[in-house]
């Protein structure tokens, strides 16, 4: 959330409300329980007008630069949700 954040703030994307409720899936590979996969499912609230496919290009990208994301070897499934307020 916090590389989207400061992504769409350099693109002065203004966002009113950014809310996920993070789910992982727990699994037991090879004998060892592992988290294979995360799912966020991020609502995200901006101003009337802006661009929505501007705003899941930045999720993507924030995604692809987020030190968290890069630190981690299970699968992330990303479905975002752009609301206008």
């Amino acid at each position: 959330m916090l590389t989207f954040l400061a992504l769409c703030a350099k693109a002065k994307v203004e966002v009113l409300g950014y809310e996920d409720h993070a789910e992982a899936i727990l699994d037991t590979v090879d004998k060892v329980s592992r988290v294979t996969q995360v799912h966020l499912r991020p609502v995200i609230r901006v101003a009337r007008g802006t661009s929505m496919a501007k705003v899941v290009d930045l999720f993507e990208k924030a995604h692809k630069y987020c030190f968290v994301a890069n630190s981690v070897t299970c699968e992330a499934v990303l479905n975002p949700r752009v609301v206008e307020a």
